[in-house]
């Protein structure tokens, strides 16, 4: 089941740095990111971490729709949450009267020619979801600037994939390289009004499997 894509606003995120080893031509079976599984870092009683545990990620093209770069990033489980356990309820209280549950936020970090960019996705307390990719206006600086694009999350698959225009990502030519391709998940209280809060748990690529640049193919 694919979830609706909504509008929501906006909270940058820090961007993970990470090295590669290689470029390549990504897909499912040979993605540009690979993770260690069980490694979600927080604390947790009772809610299962696969939520937010990566698995992988990947960067593809198709021939008949060249403007387009498609981003997926693939986790252990989407649907998994626990939200009525006695023990989640009372920490919500605990830290703040007006949290409702939890909110699920998932990036793809990476650089082309020394600008930095992010595909985010939130997927909120009512389990709607929105889907952005951000850039930043010059070279070297953090990503500030954000726009909504398509794509889908899709929890039959567990896979989040950002249908990006390669217009916003500066129409990078063939043959140019994608770097420092960083993913990272994080589960946050979301309280309302006010939005996210801290992080609760989070996945980041300290002991990632493998990571490899990804090249433009068309």
């Amino acid at each position: 089941m694919k979830r609706k894509i909504v509008v929501f606003s906006i909270c940058t995120l820090l961007l993970s740095t990470i090295l590669p080893i290689s470029a390549s031509a990504g897909d499912p079976e040979d993605p540009e990111f690979v993770d260690s599984l069980y490694d979600v870092v927080g604390f947790m009683p009772g809610m299962s971490l696969r939520r937010i545990d990566m698995v992988s990620a990947w960067f593809t093209e198709e021939e008949s729709n060249p403007d387009t770069l498609y981003i997926s990033l693939k986790l252990m489980n989407l649907n998994a949450r626990a939200r009525n356990l006695p023990i989640l309820r009372f920490l919500s209280r605990l830290f703040t009267p007006l949290t409702k549950t939890f909110q699920g936020v998932y990036v793809v970090g990476f650089s082309i020619n020394n600008y930095q960019y992010s595909a985010v996705a939130h997927e909120y307390p009512d389990l709607q979801v929105n889907l952005l990719m951000g850039k930043a206006s010059r070279e070297g600086a953090e990503v500030d600037n954000w726009d909504y694009c398509e794509g889908s999350f899709d929890v039959e698959t567990n896979t989040i994939t950002w249908e990006i225009p390669k217009d916003y990502i500066r129409s990078p030519s063939a043959s140019t390289i994608i770097t420092n391709i960083g993913p990272h998940t994080h589960l946050r209280f979301y309280r309302t009004p006010g939005g996210e809060t801290m992080d609760y748990a989070k996945d980041i690529p300290i002991n990632a499997r493998t990571i490899k640049d990804y090249t433009i193919q068309y």
